[in-house]
């Protein structure tokens, strides 16, 4: 079953309806009709927005993957999971090109900055981190978060 959203100015999206309900969050590709979905069962998942076909499937780590985003400059998925580590895919050979242990609790996010070689990841280590692509993945940049009183 597919849920269909019609988003202006674009054609009806449609999104598949997941089968495995402990899904994480959903990532739509700014350069194809693709839609990234990642699961808490360690699985990634990329359908089609066009008739919401299952594309690519495959596992990351036996843990939870909270967060996924497409690198389009660079044509990779990367992903952060419950095992604080940070993976860098190639989106159309499914090929892990880098892995590190990225934070020191869950990561929660991960997003491409839009013009620089960067990615930043956010985790409940309460920490924002700047990775270079550029620079071999060097850390460039942390941010703490201060605790809550």
């Amino acid at each position: 079953m597919f849920l269909s959203l019609s988003i202006p100015p674009s054609p009806a999206l449609s999104i598949p309806q997941p089968h495995h309900p402990s899904f994480s969050l959903l990532s739509l590709s700014r350069t194809h009709p693709r839609l990234l979905v990642n699961l808490y069962n360690g699985t990634v998942c990329i359908y089609s927005t066009t008739d919401g076909s299952l594309l690519k499937s495959w596992e990351v780590t036996d843990l939870p993957v909270r967060a996924a985003a497409f690198i389009p400059r660079r044509q990779w998925v990367a992903t952060g999971a419950d095992d604080c580590h940070v993976r860098i895919f190639n989106v159309h050979t499914l090929a892990r090109e880098r892995a590190w242990e990225a934070h020191g609790d869950y990561i929660r996010a991960v997003t491409p900055h839009p013009s620089l070689p960067i990615l930043l990841t956010a985790s409940d280590d309460m920490t924002v981190k700047a990775w270079d692509w550029e620079r071999g993945w060097a850390c460039t940049q942390v941010r703490k978060r201060k605790e809550r009183k």
